[in-house]
């Protein structure tokens, strides 16, 4: 950037249309703006929205600063009109950017396959729907996603995979015992998840811990298997049936989002169910984002305070949005 804006700030000696200058501005501030969001490509919808916004305002900034430059440049001066038009295409660029980012585009050895292959396989990926489930703890999305799963798609668990990952001896196992102790070792060496989950959602810092050594491990799985599956089929739905879907950062790995939401009263009357205090209860629901907030990443919303039956009415409802979509 250091060396756009010396090239930029220096006298022009030789006749130049003001229309060809200003194109090389523009082009100038779009690659600067497209840059700054390949450089956070990987980040949840909400975080390329302010990355988007903060990339802009760096070109504004910059453009501003580069315009005040050229009062000490021979032969040049200030003008707002360039600020404008060259903030406006920052603005354009960036918007157009982040769309482009999130669009998943094929890893193919071009090398080794033909031009016929390539538009095959590019067609193929775009018939695969990645749809990311999620919801808070008790909300019934696990429940959800069975009953896709009965009507044809592909369940990448998340749950499931954070059990594998912290089997007894595994990398991920020693790190977490090396951290909290063998107390929270069941006889035969698996964790104690109840135990570990006591201790993790009555303290924030804990579980910030514990998510920095499961994170990165589960999220290696999650990807990898995403990859298995697309590759594996064309026109098929995958289903990546994860609760932490947005605080994990994994909204760029799927297409859709479906928010499975209940009333916080129906969370906690499962929850006692399943064994757990009512304040046990209530310190995993703190532990993750609110209803609202998750709610403002949905594509899809599914209520769930009924029974399994209206429950499955609605997934059946959301299966047939979901394949409308597919093939239009």
């Amino acid at each position: 950037m250091g060396l756009i804006f010396y090239l930029s700030s220096r006298p022009i000696r030789f006749p130049l249309h003001p229309l060809l200058s200003n194109t090389f501005h523009f082009v100038e501030y779009a690659i600067l703006t497209f840059l700054l969001l390949i450089a956070f490509k990987n980040t949840t919808n909400l975080q390329s929205t302010l990355l988007c916004a903060w990339a802009m305002s760096i070109s504004i900034a910059y453009g501003i600063l580069d315009e005040i430059h050229q009062i000490f440049v021979p032969t040049r001066t200030f003008s707002l009109w360039d600020v404008a038009t060259d903030s406006l295409t920052a603005l354009i660029v960036a918007f157009l950017a982040r769309e482009l980012l999130r669009r998943e585009i094929p890893k193919i050895q071009c090398g080794k396959i033909g031009v016929s292959s390539l538009n095959s396989a590019v067609k193929g990926r775009k018939k695969v729907k990645v749809i990311g489930m999620t919801g808070g703890i008790a909300t019934g999305k696990s429940t959800a996603a069975k009953l896709l799963a009965q009507r044809g798609a592909k369940v990448i668990d998340a749950d499931r995979i954070s059990r594998e990952v912290m089997m007894p001896k595994s990398e991920v196992w020693e790190k977490i015992i090396a951290h909290f102790g063998r107390g929270i070792l069941l006889e035969d060496e698996s964790i104690d998840r109840r135990k570990l989950g006591k201790i993790v959602f009555s303290d924030p810092q804990e579980l910030e811990v514990l998510n920095r050594i499961t994170h990165p491990t589960i999220i290696k799985v999650i990807e990898g298997r995403l990859e298995e599956l697309k590759r594996a089929q064309e026109g098929q739905v995958i289903v990546l049936d994860c609760p932490l879907l947005i605080e994990a950062q994994l909204l760029p790995l799927v297409d859709e989002v479906v928010v499975v939401a209940t009333k916080e009263e129906t969370q906690i009357k499962r929850l006692k169910e399943k064994g757990l205090s009512a304040e046990e209860a209530r310190a995993r629901m703190r532990a993750q984002i609110p209803r609202e907030e998750r709610i403002k990443f949905a594509d899809h919303i599914v209520e769930n305070d009924g029974t399994l039956d209206e429950l499955r009415e609605k997934v059946e409802k959301l299966w047939e949005a979901i394949k409308a979509d597919q093939k239009s």
